[in-house]
């Protein structure tokens, strides 16, 4: 699933939620973790890389997942938006 709209990233604001409760393992771990993408200037598609670009919290009571971008990060995506792909526990339909 992916959130309905891109969000935007900066410097003061370098924190994302995501708008659904994640699917969790036992470890209260994402079942599959959330993959941050943005769209470059020539338009290709880049990954941010969870640990360098970007850092996850997960509170395990409300199965919510809150995403902490670095400055490597924040650099990366400049003023582009950034989408997120990610296992919500429930599929809406």
């Amino acid at each position: 699933m992916a959130d309905p709209r891109a969000f935007q990233v900066a410097a003061g604001a370098d924190t994302y939620v995501l708008g659904e409760p994640v699917a969790l393992t036992k470890a209260n771990a994402p079942l599959r973790t959330p993959e941050f993408t943005f769209k470059a200037a020539d338009g290709s598609k880049v990954a941010l890389v969870s640990g360098t670009d970007y850092s996850l919290a997960v509170d395990a009571a409300t199965k919510k997942v809150t995403a902490t971008f670095t400055a490597a990060g924040l650099a990366k995506v400049g003023a582009a938006p950034v989408t997120v792909l990610y296992t919500p526990v429930a599929v809406k339909s």
